[in-house]
């Protein structure tokens, strides 16, 4: 199951001819930005050098500000360029997909309500704080993506007024025949007036677990590169702003690197390790908010049904349908 900011798929329309048309006239300006800082970049390369050869006549021409001169040209080198290589690759891929969605001539369309009590879906944050997103109950709201890439072209019929990647909820979905069991009373918190139920999950669903452990394993590979780019920074703070003596810089520059590898190591083996259990076990508890509850007695918890990992106690149901947060089904 695909939803885009809480929306469910509707299916897909084609563009008219104008609409083509338009894209194609924007594909053709983002190749002509892209084409711009692509030619920024050597230029960029070669100006530094070429101030160097030609310091003493630059010296001679402007010798009160020929030290400036080198100076800033220096400083557009080593700035200038990442800038003008990201800017060129930003802008030629904006024309790949906006060339791609002219060529193609379809749109995905994604409609209904927007589900407020899902906290965990940054894609509806991220378009409602922006204006894009009607919040009025009861609004209907429409969000429309390119058929190659999750790009947003249109919401509520109108085009957002900058270029907007977008990340899909995908979920797998329970199994509709799965029965409700009570939940043990050693599973509830004694102090806890709740109403909670639990189900089976599906396979596809225990799957998704899965991946999503592997995911937080994987974080682990780069560690060793992270720990790298903290010792660099603490020696430059150590050595450059503190004035420490070498072995006592090394010393604390190696300490924080391991530190901070060892924190976010168990951070992520201790995630991983509970979505295990969570696979393993194969439960979903629901729970149905009190009247306690939904007269605001402070507890943190959406005033809907929710369905939540019971180990990891991540929210995987809310209202009816799938965590904003979830991505990695391939249903």
């Amino acid at each position: 199951m695909r939803l885009c900011a809480g929306l469910s798929y509707v299916g897909e329309r084609e563009l008219d001819e104008s609409e083509r048309s338009a894209l194609g006239r924007e594909s053709n300006i983002h190749m002509a930005k892209a084409l711009f800082f692509a030619l920024c970049a050597p230029a960029l390369i070669i100006l530094f050098p070429l101030t160097i050869w030609h310091e003493h006549l630059i010296r001679a021409v402007v010798p009160h500000i020929g030290a400036y001169v080198i100076g800033v040209s220096l400083i557009a080198c080593v700035f200038g360029l990442p800038l003008a290589i990201f800017m060129s690759r930003d802008y030629f891929r904006k024309e790949e997909v906006l060339g791609r969605a002219a060529e193609s001539g379809n749109i995905r369309c994604f409609e209904g309500q927007l589900n407020m009590d899902d906290r965990t879906d940054a894609v509806r944050t991220f378009l409602t704080k922006r204006g894009l997103l009607r919040t009025a109950d009861l609004s209907v709201n429409r969000i429309e993506l390119f058929s190659n890439d999750d790009v947003v072209y249109m919401t509520n019929g109108n085009r957002p007024p900058r270029f907007l990647e977008v990340e899909l909820t995908s979920a797998a979905l329970p199994d509709p025949s799965t029965p409700y069991f009570s939940v043990p009373a050693a599973w509830k918190d004694a102090d806890l007036e709740v109403d909670l139920e639990r189900r089976r999950l599906s396979e596809g669903e225990i799957e998704e677990v899965r991946s999503y452990a592997k995911e937080n394993w994987r974080y682990v590979r780069f560690l060793f590169l992270f720990g790298i780019a903290v010792f660099g920074m603490t020696e430059i703070f150590t050595l450059g702003f503190f004035e420490m003596e070498p072995y006592r810089s090394h010393v604390v520059s190696v300490g924080c690197g391991i530190a901070i590898c060892i924190a976010i190591f168990y951070r992520r083996k201790g995630w991983a390790e509970r979505l295990e259990k969570d696979a393993d076990n194969g439960w979903a508890l629901i729970h149905y908010p009190t009247e306690n509850e939904r007269k605001g007695s402070g507890m943190d918890l959406p005033q809907v049904p929710v369905e939540f990992l019971p180990i990891s106690n991540l929210f995987w149901i809310i209202d009816g349908k799938p965590a904003g947060w979830r991505r990695k089904s391939a249903e």
